[in-house]
């Protein structure tokens, strides 16, 4: 990384002859910064220069030099590279004394710093500023301020694209640092690049990783790795098939509209924020290509993490496939492909896919898709591949569970006396509950 490196000056002053420097230098920062760029430049080096002594960066800070040097930063887009390297050189100097980071905050620094990471100048400004970030998170109210003031967006960028290792390295231990104390504040505003911007340093710098930041970069991937059952935002939607079993009549089957009304009124009385995709549909008629469209809609729709599938119908033995009108169906593989090549694994690898399938031998998708080992799929089967599902039994039992009218024990109870056993796969090991805290929505898996 390319520094700004004035020319030497000495040091050996007494108090009050420093003092008188120092005074006469923040009034040079603060009469030039609009009008002779040379002399501004040349007091913020030696404010820069004087800093780098950890005994005199409180009294500079004391005697006011904070708020000129935020002024030049915030001038940045008028001012050469040079200029700015001094400021937040002098600015990361002054931040690494732990009295005066309050006082930093308060003049105001946090916003221009985040600006110049955000590509404000050349790599040596882009360093300092981050250097300068990463002091000020070592306080417990800058860290606040930090995320508040929109720090975590540059400086996640800084991570995925700067080739710098200086700027790697300032950028991955403020991120750390900010994790460590504000881990569930600071994930939803790195998001999914936040922790590919911190597995890039990981890579990029390898064994040049400094032996302060090893530990803490590691924490923070961790903290920052999304439990798959902890989610951001879901969406929803409901696909059935009234009577569609080869041989049923179709107005058979009334099942699948009343399944609709408890799902419905469940999340309209308990989990409004969970607002129903206009793609959901039942029907006797629902062809494939129709359905498909459908599902495909409602993949590609507004972003979210979560997509939550209803499906109440009949199921193809053996296999588990959906029967749609006219003896057609819907194979798990093609319900895959159609969620693989959507907008929402594209937008977010993190997007997962929930069925819950009120439908006979529904089971035999748990079976592919462990048997797949899928990572991004989540199923809920009302019964096991040899098993029917008896009309308005399962939806019941489970929205029971739900809002605790009903124990776990007391649902596979229910359901057993129906000869039905609930079926589960996930691609996590032991959690039954998946919760949006965004969404205050909770729902529990069960399985026999």
């Amino acid at each position: 990384m390319r520094t700004h490196s004035p020319p030497s000056r000495s040091h050996d002053h007494d108090d009050a002859s420093q003092g008188s420097a120092v005074t006469a230098l923040i009034s040079l920062v603060s009469a030039t910064w609009s009008s002779d760029e040379k002399v501004l430049a040349n007091a913020a080096a030696a404010l820069s220069i004087l800093t780098r002594d950890e005994h005199s960066r409180a009294p500079v800070v004391l005697a006011g030099a904070v708020k000129p040097l935020v002024e030049v930063l915030i001038q940045s887009a008028a001012m050469e590279d040079r200029t700015l390297g001094y400021a937040t050189a002098a600015l990361r100097n002054m931040a690494r004394d732990s009295d005066s980071r309050p006082q930093i905050v308060r003049q105001g620094a946090i916003r221009p710093l985040v600006a110049l990471c955000r590509g404000g100048g050349d790599s040596a400004v882009r360093g300092n500023a981050a250097e300068a970030l990463v002091n000020l998170a070592l306080h417990d109210g800058s860290r606040r301020t930090l995320l508040n003031e929109g720090a975590v967006g540059p400086l996640v960028q800084l991570c995925c694209v700067s080739k710098e290792a200086g700027v790697l390295i300032a950028a991955a231990t403020a991120l750390s640092r900010m994790c460590a104390f504000e881990g569930t504040k600071l994930a939803p505003l790195a998001g999914p690049q936040g922790l590919q911007g911190l597995k890039r340093v990981q890579t990029v710098l390898g064994q040049g990783i400094p032996s302060y930041l090893r530990q803490s970069l590691s924490d923070a991937i961790v903290t920052l790795t999304p439990r798959l059952w902890e989610r951001n935002i879901i969406r929803r939607t409901f696909l059935g098939v009234q009577g569609c079993r080869p041989g049923a009549a179709m107005n058979m089957n009334r099942g699948v509209p009343n399944d609709w009304d408890l799902v419905g009124g469940f999340f309209t009385n308990f989990f409004s924020q969970v607002m129903e995709d206009e793609h959901a549909a039942f029907q006797a008629t629902l062809r494939k290509d129709f359905v498909l469209e459908q599902l495909s809609a409602f993949f590609d729709g507004p972003e979210a993490d979560t997509y939550l599938l209803f499906w109440s119908g009949r199921g193809k033995r053996d296999t588990g496939d959906w029967w749609l009108a006219n003896m057609q169906s819907i194979s798990y593989h093609e319900l895959v492909k159609v969620w693989r090549d959507s907008a929402a694994v594209a937008r977010n690898s993190y997007s997962i896919l929930i069925l819950i399938m009120d439908s006979c031998f529904s089971g035999g998708w748990v079976s592919k898709a462990a048997e797949a080992q899928d990572q991004d799929i989540v199923i809920q089967a009302s019964c096991s591949k040899t098993q029917t599902s008896k009309d308005g039994v399962f939806t019941q039992s489970w929205l029971d569970l739900q809002t605790g009218k009903k124990t776990r024990a007391q649902c596979l109870q229910d359901l057993a006396t129906k000869g039905m056993e609930p079926l589960v796969y996930t691609p996590w090991d032991g959690e039954m509950s998946i919760s949006c805290a965004s969404q205050s929505f909770r729902m529990t898996l069960i399985h026999a």
